[in-house]
């Protein structure tokens, strides 16, 4: 009986220790994955019209659940889009925020990494959709943050949104010209959720900026 229950208490510490170190392989990895596509040619965009997150990645720091691929429709009703933004027929991103995903539930998407070293001004801009057709439905938060090397994110916009009734794309402007010659720099998309209808969907991204006098163009 004894040995029973050592042998259990054996197999289920041998089991946390493998959790464990899966886990810090994946924290140790992060930065190396976004270190591995650092951009230097800008304008950058991404549609998503290649159906997959190609210069993203959908694990953050401790979220809740992940960003989806969609065309068309989203699953639940009363939220949208209907399409994506940039033909109506093409591919977009979004957080399904429907059971389990809510209340106070986070879903991070996290760029590459971009080189801003030969820039003096750069900014980054995108569209995002945010409907719940039940004014009583929360519709969450929006934030982006910004680190310069890898693993240390500030918040640097957040949108808490109030545009229930819109059922609309509309464009994000951040300007990013304080981190003009920075060599490391990423951006982590969070959507925290507040009711069912919390659904975010993001497309056309673009990062641009502006060469300074010195750098090298080709």
């Amino acid at each position: 009986m004894y040995a029973a229950k050592e042998e259990s208490t054996f197999l289920i510490f041998i089991l946390s220790s493998f959790l464990s170190a899966i886990t810090i392989l994946i924290w140790l990895a992060f930065p190396l994955f976004l270190a591995a596509q650092t951009i230097g040619t800008f304008p950058h965009t991404e549609d998503f019209e290649g159906a997959s997150f190609s210069y993203f990645n959908t694990s953050g720091f401790g979220d809740d659940f992940d960003w989806s691929l969609n065309s068309g429709a989203t699953g639940s009703p009363g939220t949208g889009p209907s399409s994506d933004h940039t033909s109506g027929a093409g591919s977009y991103v979004y957080t399904e925020s429907s059971n389990p995903n809510y209340p106070n539930k986070s879903a991070d998407l996290v760029s590459s990494t971009y080189d801003f070293s030969n820039l003096t001004t750069a900014n980054f801009t995108f569209w995002w959709h945010q409907y719940a057709s039940n004014s009583t439905n929360a519709p969450g938060y929006f934030l982006v943050y910004v680190s310069t090397n890898n693993q240390n994110y500030s918040l640097y916009y957040q949108e808490q949104y109030e545009y229930n009734g819109i059922d609309d794309w509309r464009q994000a402007y951040i300007d990013l010209s304080p981190l003009a010659g920075e060599d490391t720099v990423s951006f982590m998309i969070r959507v925290v959720t507040l009711s069912w209808q919390s659904d975010v969907a993001l497309d056309d991204f673009t990062v641009n900026g502006s060469a300074s006098a010195a750098a090298c163009t080709e």
